[in-house]
């Protein structure tokens, strides 16, 4: 197992690992440089980030010089594992790891359904075939946690995200934190983040691939 440095931010890979955002930090670049520009925009050092969807903590790990503290969600048990490494080797002290799917419902067990270890993605309700690895995991509501503080929160779970966005409704409604939102393009879900901006008086402007910016009115 190698280890690879891309700046302070630290990633185990795999020889075999088909995953693009591993080959990014193995190459020394950081993954998704827009987003982490947007990231890095609205910081602020005595605020907090969540990050939903973590991975292997391509994010949050180089983010983590930026922010008071950063919450970190991770759901597939082998990530997460990646990303506590990570931590550990950096010597991180203000990432909070959760080894949780994030629901509007709390202590409830799901399957997680994942490829071989390095591919980056996971989901409860895509029917794919090569989706063949399956965890248990327990669900966590982001509201119970009673965060507060938070400047900006980055949410990337393959189609979970509405439901990611329900169990954060005080965090929402008390801090107006900028909002980095990746949700597949149909029209359903189009529908759904009109909605949610109009409920929550937000603004959206459309970003790279799936991804959009959310900005408080």
């Amino acid at each position: 197992m190698k280890i690879n440095k891309v700046g302070k931010f630290f990633i185990f890979t795999q020889e075999d690992s088909t995953c693009c955002v591993q080959k990014r930090a193995v190459s020394c670049h950081q993954w998704e440089q827009p987003i982490f520009n947007l990231i890095k925009k609205y910081s602020d050092s005595g605020k907090n980030m969540l990050d939903v969807g973590s991975y292997i903590g391509s994010h949050c790990i180089p983010a983590s010089e930026y922010y008071k503290n950063i919450y970190s969600f991770e759901a597939v048990p082998t990530s997460y594992e990646l990303q506590n490494k990570s931590i550990g080797v950096n010597n991180i002290k203000n990432i909070k790891l959760y080894n949780n799917f994030v629901s509007n419902t709390s202590n409830e067990t799901v399957i997680i359904k994942t490829t071989k270890t390095g591919t980056g993605t996971s989901s409860i309700n895509r029917k794919l075939s090569h989706y063949n690895i399956e965890y248990p995991v327990q669900t966590i509501r982001i509201d119970d946690l009673k965060l507060n503080n938070i400047a900006l929160v980055k949410i990337d779970v393959e189609g979970a995200e509405w439901e990611v966005l329900k169990s954060m409704d005080t965090v929402i409604e008390e801090n107006n934190p900028i909002i980095i939102l990746e949700t597949f393009k149909t029209n359903t879900n189009k529908n759904k983040l009109i909605v949610f901006c109009s409920k929550y008086k937000y603004n959206y402007e459309k970003l790279t691939a799936d991804n959009y910016l959310l900005t408080p009115i």
